[in-house]
């Protein structure tokens, strides 16, 4: 019986000591797949200007090493994750609606968390005077971009959000969205709608963001008409275009379509997508966070033209 008992016993220590070196070997490889640490990169920032913590908020070295941080977050990713996993993990995230049950400050948005937390380092790098918002919903992104514009001390900076209904009107109860948030009624297309923007937006720096009709036509046209009030490195940022890109919606012509039509025409070409915007892995918008690269001034009047707008 003893005998027996001490079999068992050194039976069980085995069966342990194989399970143990199971998981520290599965550890051991876990630990290898870890980015290199932030120390070297936080180093090499601190060479050029200091303690990286107490940086201002106007510091360009900080604002270049954190351009240079999503940078390296894309070539380990693309390292780590072939195209074809990365567009599973796209189709999952998005079928899991996580982007429908979202809310700012108690107020819908139906927008992707990674988006909008990408959103808020584009506006601390761009420090837009104007955001032109096409696609209100329920009003909780341009809730949400006026609260950056606010944080970061950007006092005459504004939100012009547009959209054909106006179901804005909890939104636009908060406070900041009546200091900062001027709510346009009607396509973003019209020509109405842009004659007024264009009178605001004269000498601004100014940023777009694209999320209204997701078709194909609709979202050219946008392009033909905003592209041109994108200030230099600015972004014109064009959302859901995972629709077509992913795809998640598999024979629809929509938003990546237009992209990619836009960036091979002569006003696309000032643009150029910025693809360290999509280090989360998850955004909704692959190809779409398009860059002006371009310093040359555009004539939006004659970009209206050209997309058969009458501009008076």
């Amino acid at each position: 019986m003893d005998f027996r008992k001490k079999t068992y016993s050194l039976l069980s220590l085995i069966v342990v000591a194989i399970i143990s070196m199971g998981v520290l070997t599965v550890m051991l490889f876990l630990l290898s797949q870890i980015p290199p640490e932030p120390s070297k990169y936080v180093a090499a920032y601190q060479k050029g200007s200091g303690n990286f913590s107490q940086h201002r908020l106007d510091d360009p070295q900080a604002t270049d090493y954190m351009r240079n941080a999503y940078a390296k977050i894309i070539e380990r990713r693309d390292l780590a994750i072939d195209e074809d996993k990365q567009n599973e993990i796209a189709k999952l995230f998005h079928q899991l609606g996580i982007w429908q049950n979202m809310w700012w400050m108690g107020i819908r948005t139906q927008k992707n968390p990674c988006d909008m937390w990408m959103m808020q380092q584009l506006i601390y790098e761009v420090r837009p005077d104007v955001i032109i918002e096409a696609g209100t919903f329920r009003g909780g992104s341009a809730l949400y971009f006026a609260q950056m514009l606010e944080t970061m001390g950007l006092k005459d900076s504004k939100i012009i959000t547009i959209d054909i209904v106006d179901n804005c009107q909890e939104a636009s109860k908060h406070p900041i969205w009546q200091k900062r948030v001027e709510f346009l009624h009607g396509s973003s297309t019209d020509p109405g709608i842009l004659r007024r923007i264009h009178k605001q937006v004269g000498g601004k720096k100014v940023m777009v963001v694209l999320d209204s009709d997701h078709s194909y036509a609709h979202v050219i046209q946008e392009l033909r008409l905003y592209g041109p009030l994108v200030s230099h490195d600015s972004y014109l940022v064009v959302e859901d275009t995972n629709l077509d890109a992913v795809p998640v919606t598999p024979g629809y012509l929509g938003p990546m379509t237009a992209v990619l039509e836009f960036l091979a025409s002569e006003a696309g070409k000032e643009f150029a997508p910025d693809v360290s915007r999509e280090a989360m892995v998850l955004t909704f918008n692959p190809g779409g966070w398009l860059k002006r690269t371009t310093t040359e001034p555009r004539d939006p009047e004659s970009e209206l033209a050209i997309s058969g707008k009458d501009p008076a």
